[in-house]
């Protein structure tokens, strides 16, 4: 029976996790060796989950590798509810194991986004709010353009005046933006169009003729 080589595990922490999955990484501190230090893990948000010693944090018997392992609980306790992704300031820490009082140290600090978990999550648990408002503005502004929604009216002489068609399409162009880069990490621009020129004394072309879609 073949048995599957594991995944490549990462030196460094993600910028997101999922709920409910389970998480490795290699972590190592030139400085310090794990057998004078131990590791402890902090995750300051919606709520506060400390992660030290076995089985979560492993040391190698190389003596600089600590092997950090979240398991399901540890990271479903990160976001219990669903919705939305939750913001975390993640700290480790090393604690020297000798000397009275020990030393301690904060060697590294960053964020990270918890995702709800996918096995549990509800309609829309994976929907950005940019998304929701985005489908809301365009939602009012399909309104607007069947009449359905009047951009100002006049009550008892009183004039109240609602967003301007003109700001409406101003904000769906500034969260399509939004929403494409979260749809596509890593991509600089956005698909679109551009028409070739026409050449002098060939016959008229249509306004479509020779367009070309990019990239």
């Amino acid at each position: 029976m073949t048995t599957l080589a594991e995944p490549r595990i990462p030196t460094c922490w993600p910028t997101f996790l999922t709920a409910g999955a389970t998480y490795k990484v290699d972590r190592v501190f030139r400085d310090y060796n794990n057998t004078q230090w131990t590791l402890g893990i902090y995750f300051a948000g919606a709520v506060v989950k400390s992660i030290s010693g076995s089985p979560e944090i492993i040391a190698d018997p190389d003596g600089q590798t600590f092997h950090v392992v979240l398991l399901a609980a540890d990271t479903a306790a990160l976001n219990p509810t669903g919705g939305a992704s939750l913001p975390y300031t993640i700290v480790e820490r090393l604690t020297a194991t000798s000397g009275s009082p020990a030393e301690v140290y904060d060697v590294g600090t960053g964020r990270i986004m918890v995702s709800p978990n996918v096995a549990t999550a509800s309609a829309g648990d994976f929907v950005s709010p940019e998304e929701l408002i985005l489908g809301q503005l365009q939602t009012a502004l399909a309104a607007r353009l069947t009449g359905g929604a009047v951009e100002s009216y006049s009550i008892a002489g009183r004039q109240l005046t609602k967003i301007s068609t003109q700001e409406l399409r101003d904000m769906i162009g500034g969260y399509k933006w939004i929403v494409y880069r979260q749809r596509n990490p890593g991509r600089v621009g956005v698909p679109g169009e551009f028409s070739l020129p026409v050449e002098k004394g060939t016959a008229p072309y249509p306004w479509n003729q020779g367009r070309t879609r990019y990239p």
